[in-house]
């Protein structure tokens, strides 16, 4: 296969996911491009756990504005997941 060490090397999990998102990014352009073999690239990637996926990203923005937020295009770019969980937390009234 003609993506056979580069899949290879996702599979590994020894890759951040900073180093997934420029290589899923060079995978669509040549997807894109005509290159059907760039398909497993990205099949990889989508399946792939990154080293640094220990990290979690936690937001609280009081008074923000949904015109300007910006998770959409994080998860559109792969940089992050969002799993919207439930909270316990009750309000005092």
């Amino acid at each position: 296969m003609k993506y056979e060490k580069v899949i290879e090397r996702i599979n590994s999990g020894k890759m951040s996911r900073a180093d997934l998102v420029k290589l899923k990014r060079n995978a669509e352009d040549k997807y894109s491009s005509g290159d059907a073999d760039a398909k497993h690239v990205l099949d990889s990637i989508n399946s792939a756990t990154p080293t640094d996926s220990y990290i979690l990203f936690m937001g609280f923005c009081p008074g923000a504005d949904f015109s300007e937020r910006l998770d959409t295009e994080w998860k559109e770019k792969g940089i992050c997941r969002f799993d919207y969980l439930e909270s316990d937390f009750k309000t005092f009234s």
